[in-house]
């Protein structure tokens, strides 16, 4: 099986374990072990083909109606991407990756109206949902085989360093490791994909900006911000890029040793006429050829069949 092909498996298992897990109201050792040898699936996986993992947490469609699964799948994958980054041990990365795919299985106890809301939250509401990471933590706290630092980053995963997050408003100090490096692949995430209480959504390169912000307000861990940063490149896979000739492509590959030429795959020409299929261009071989501008995916028509 092509890698492709494995890695649509992979998500499609592990689409339908999620399902399975939030229909137990409290998640049973029977079910904690299929989510173990789920996570060491995608473990040796992402660690083969780390950058195609990277592609499809960034690129990969999110139905608006149902994103909490693909959501957490999502952040379970860049989480390994990002573990492996940081030459976490093998028992630390699958607590990290476990953290990752369980730390929302509590919004699924909330009223499906809140989790799918269009419209700004009133303050019990607000209230309401913010209860989600103790949720969470309800349903596995119970299990003596779960490493303890996968409870502490689900329940720390919503702090801020500033202490203004929640449930707990806990300061940089107090809040686990494995939480703040998770918020922060959290809410990149969840910028760079549709969400039902907005009509639009970031390119990674401004998602990045928004957590360098962030970071600068004391309200995520700078280092982590920064390993994020360096392992995601200047131009993330995903990025929407004009070039100096007027065409328009997207980032299939970026490479650390040199950022600013990423290969790409150019889906409009010179005047911005749709080329099928899109034509792959290395940078690094067309020099007369150079990124003028990232360009936000919402802006653009068509993207969404541009692998």
């Amino acid at each position: 099986m092509n890698p492709s092909a494995q890695l649509e498996e992979i998500h499609q298992r592990g689409v339908d374990l999620l399902e399975q897990v939030v229909e137990e109201p409290s998640l049973s050792l029977e079910m904690f072990q299929s989510v173990e040898g789920f996570i060491h699936q995608l473990v040796e996986y992402t660690a083969q083909q780390p950058e195609m993992a990277l592609n499809w947490a960034t690129n990969a469609s999110v139905a608006t109606d149902a994103y909490l699964a693909d959501h957490s799948f999502n952040v379970c994958l860049m989480g390994v991407v990002f573990g492996i980054e940081m030459a976490y041990s093998d028992p630390s990365l699958l607590a990290f990756a476990t953290a990752a795919f369980l730390h929302d299985i509590g919004m699924y106890d909330l009223p499906y109206h809140l989790i799918y809301r269009t419209a700004d939250f009133s303050d019990e509401e607000r209230a309401q949902m913010q209860q989600h990471p103790y949720l969470s933590v309800r349903r596995i706290q119970h299990l003596e085989a779960l490493p303890e630092e996968v409870v502490f980053g689900i329940q720390d995963e919503h702090e801020r360093c500033d202490g203004s997050g929640y449930a707990e408003q806990k300061t940089e100090e107090m809040i686990h490791p494995f939480a703040k490096a998770l918020q922060v692949i959290d809410i990149y995430e969840a910028l760079t994909h549709p969400r039902p209480y907005r009509d639009h959504w970031m390119s990674p390169q401004q998602a990045m900006c928004h957590l360098i912000s962030m970071a600068r307000q004391d309200l995520l861990d700078t280092k982590v911000v920064k390993h994020w940063l360096n392992r995601m490149a200047f131009y993330p896979i995903g990025s929407f890029v004009r070039l100096n000739n007027g065409s328009i492509g997207k980032v299939v590959s970026a490479r650390r040793c040199n950022p600013l030429q990423p290969l790409i795959a150019v889906f409009r020409d010179t005047n911005e006429q749709p080329l099928n299929p899109p034509q792959i261009m290395d940078l690094t071989e067309k020099t007369h050829l150079h990124i003028v501008e990232s360009i936000s995916p919402d802006v653009i028509e068509g993207f969404e069949d541009v692998k």
